[in-house]
């Protein structure tokens, strides 16, 4: 009985666990880039935002022509293509 009661409880320990982490992914702001100049200012937003952002990008190469940099925290960078390569980057100076 004292070992139903410990699965019991743990597995609602991890039902919070999970459920916590979902509502955080949830929170963050989605910013869709299909170009090179909208990468830039997704960059720019997000960091200007303080973070908590995801840039989703569009299958496709991007051609940057500055550096782009994270400076705040929690910002992802996430491709739409479910498999294979999805986008790339070229940097020109």
């Amino acid at each position: 009985m004292r070992k139903k009661t410990l699965l019991n409880a743990l597995a609602a320990l991890w039902a919070l666990v999970i459920g916590a982490a979902a509502s955080v992914a949830s929170a963050q702001t989605v910013i869709n880039v299909s170009t090179a100049a909208q990468l830039q200012s997704a960059f720019s937003s997000a960091n200007g935002a303080g973070g908590n952002r995801t840039i989703l990008l569009a299958d496709g190469t991007y051609t940057v022509t500055a550096m782009l940099n994270i400076t705040a925290p929690n910002i992802t960078i996430a491709g739409q293509a479910a498999t294979g390569p999805m986008s790339s980057f070229r940097a020109t100076r």
